[in-house]
């Protein structure tokens, strides 16, 4: 059975780093598992561009065209969403079809890597991974508190577009049309995101599995003489209880909930905790937080498992997420986790157990929730066991390889059967 993982970057953001991860795993079990990308960015033999050099130049080029389409159509579009239409056509399913794939496995295609109308052209059957709620709406990638992706999107808040046929809703129409003929099998991250799904127009009726990420337990894992060592090197006592954050562009994108963990921060002063330090990856510079903070800027997935060592607590603030690989990543390093009760954060930290899971946007939950962790040593401990055994029984590499293979198994008898 071979396999083919499209998404549009390598390695570069949370879903690349996601199906990166899966693609390996399937090969470290002896799957034959390759990956499809827009652009190579590592010499790696099973990455493929599909995109020769005048295709990877109007990648680009079609980038600039939908955000200038976009600018021009709809001046006053929020920023803090990302929208994307992918309507026009494209012949890189050619390409696809060329790698002879028995399954294909969809990641996130956007930013003009994969038009909607070329999901028609492929052969083989789809396993699709939603990342984020793209796949069953108009062009969002969160939708915030709208609904309309349970009947028809139109008008659409992103866009701040008053108008019901906007190009949300040229968007959603293709999409439909194009599903009822691929019909592919959806993989949701989180429970949440599969009630979403099965509520949608657009993926409702697919056969929706509920199925993780993974992580490689090896390289996340704790180290204590690390941990001595780069606490060391910023001049961080033993004893100063380290509170750490991080995402990509932590501090500019407001839902990675920035401003609620600055505001519960300073909760957590008013309730007497001192003798803190935050540690922030993913942002160069911030604002300075309550607490003394250190601004790691991005940090390697090679030193990621170094900086989750050094802190006693990984802050989760998002007001929207799905399965955030920062939390699974920190789990695995035995680093409990508090966050809000969205998307798959519950499904991955057991309150009280492995973290604290605080009301979703409750700021004084929040702070209360990073007390709890902070304040008793002993309870830690038992949470960094319980945090480091919940990634080996359901997130390691070996346990997820496994359940995706049996769903290809699946996907490919099910074809048979039809």
């Amino acid at each position: 059975m071979k396999i083919l993982h499209l998404n549009t970057y390598e390695n570069m953001g949370g879903a690349a780093l996601a199906a990166n991860r899966l693609h390996k795993a399937l090969q470290s079990v002896g799957a034959d598992s390759h990956m499809g990308v827009a652009v190579r960015q590592t010499e790696d033999a099973s990455v493929h561009s599909l995109l020769d050099d005048s295709g990877i130049d109007e990648f680009y080029l079609n980038n600039r065209k939908i955000n200038g389409f976009l600018a021009e159509e709809y001046p006053s579009k929020l920023t803090s969403i990302k929208f994307s239409p992918q309507v026009w056509h494209s012949s890189i399913y050619r390409k696809i079809n060329e790698l002879k794939p028995d399954i294909i496995h969809m990641h996130w295609i956007v930013d003009e890597f994969i038009p909607t109308s070329a999901l028609r052209g492929i052969n083989a059957p789809v396993v699709w991974t939603l990342h984020d709620t793209w796949a069953f709406t108009g062009g969002c990638h969160y939708f915030g508190k709208c609904n309309k992706f349970k009947k028809e999107c139109g008008a659409c808040f992103v866009l701040n577009s008053n108008k019901e046929q906007d190009i949300s809703y040229m968007s959603f129409k293709q999409k439909e049309k194009v599903y009822t003929k691929i019909q592919p099998t959806i993989v949701t991250l989180s429970k949440r995101f599969k009630e979403n799904v099965l509520e949608s127009t657009l993926l409702g009726s697919c056969t929706v599995k509920h199925l993780p990420n993974c992580v490689n337990t090896d390289l996340f894992s704790h180290d204590t003489i690390v941990r001595k060592k780069f606490r060391e090197t910023l001049n961080i006592a033993e004893d100063t209880r380290v509170i750490l954050f991080g995402a990509d562009g932590a501090m500019q994108d407001l839902r990675k909930g920035p401003d609620l963990l600055a505001q519960a921060l300073e909760k957590l002063k008013g309730l007497g905790e001192e003798n803190i330090v935050c540690l922030v990856f993913g942002s160069k510079e911030g604002e300075q937080l309550t607490f003394p903070t250190y601004y790691l800027g991005r940090v390697s997935q090679d030193d990621l498992p170094i900086v989750y060592s050094s802190a006693d607590m990984f802050i989760c603030p998002s007001r929207e997420d799905n399965l955030p690989n920062t939390i699974m990543e920190s789990l695995s390093c035995a680093t409990p986790v508090v966050g809000f009760d969205v998307g798959g954060i519950p499904d991955m930290v057991e309150h009280l157990v492995s973290g604290y899971i605080a009301k979703a946007e409750d700021v004084e939950d929040l702070a209360k929730g990073m007390q709890y962790v902070l304040a008793d040593e002993d309870r830690r401990k038992k949470m960094r066991l319980a945090a480091r055994k919940t990634v080996e029984d359901r997130y390691s590499m070996a346990v997820v390889a496994k359940e995706y293979l049996a769903l290809y198994e699946e996907v490919l008898q099910n074809k048979k059967k039809a």
